[in-house]
């Protein structure tokens, strides 16, 4: 389960980052 959270939490941040790239673009 930890992994899991980890992966997800990794996932969440890269969208997080990509959008927050868009929204400055």
């Amino acid at each position: 389960m930890c992994c899991c959270w980890r992966l997800l939490a990794f996932w969440f941040l890269v969208l997080v980052s990509n959008g927050s790239k868009h929204a400055l673009h």
